[in-house]
């Protein structure tokens, strides 16, 4: 049976857990994903990391089809994704309506969770809002970073109390354990445009050529908005 073995920022999990299913059913593959933050993934596509297929921010993605590593003319988006709030589900949404109320209901939470702020995407904005917000060094002891979003939406799951996560709207999504509490304020908004594309180096191109028009293409248009992409 033929394998394709994708790298994948977290942000796209979520939807691959959906979509890959489908895809193995009607093309008698398998594939092979391993998730992890953007800065991450993009360090094993750099040190030759085996790959058929990889999913990155545009930017990244784009980089790396300059350079031959990914086929240029493969690369397609699957949609935008909107750093978000969350908090554990059945605890109160607090206000987070512009800058005031997001600065509030952050110096009032018990613990913040979010992915770590050196690689991941979510964890590096996350960072740069407390601190236009100025409350990075009285909030930075309060807050659990993890390897990736997916991880700190597990943890935010089981926490108590006045807790609140950041991370993509998509890992938010993916994690039944917590409530969306909505986008960060219009000051504050990013939204990342996430990309697929074949490396250089696939075994199989045609198959993996199938697989990024199947996760971007009208097919599977509404699994991307049910996971979060805009």
């Amino acid at each position: 049976m033929e394998v394709l073995k994708v790298l994948s920022a977290g942000a796209a999990e979520t939807l691959l857990r959906t979509l890959v299913p489908q895809f193995e059913t009607a093309n008698a593959c398998h594939i092979e994903s391993e998730f992890g933050n953007a800065g991450v993934i993009a360090g094993k596509l750099r040190a030759q990391q085996a790959a058929d297929l990889v999913i990155l921010p545009e930017k990244q993605i784009g980089d790396f089809g300059r350079s031959a590593i990914v086929l240029a003319d493969t690369i397609a988006a699957l949609g935008k994704v909107g750093t978000a709030l969350a908090v554990p589900r059945g605890q109160p949404v607090p206000s987070l309506h512009g800058v005031n109320g997001l600065r509030r209901a952050l110096l009032n939470a018990a613990h913040l969770y979010a992915p770590e702020w050196r690689n991941a995407t979510a964890g590096i904005h996350f960072k740069a809002v407390l601190e236009r917000l100025g409350i990075w060094e009285e909030i930075e002891p309060r807050l659990k970073t993890f390897p990736n979003g997916a991880a700190s939406m597990k943890a935010l799951a089981c926490a108590s109390g006045s807790c609140i996560g950041c991370t993509q709207a998509t890992e938010i999504f993916g994690e039944r354990g917590v409530t969306f509490a909505g986008y960060l304020p219009d000051e504050f908004k990013l939204e990342t445009v996430y990309s697929a594309g074949v490396c250089g180096s696939a075994a199989d191109e045609t198959l993996a050529r199938k697989f990024v028009w199947f996760i971007t293409g009208e097919a599977s248009r509404s699994s991307r908005a049910a996971a979060g992409f805009l």
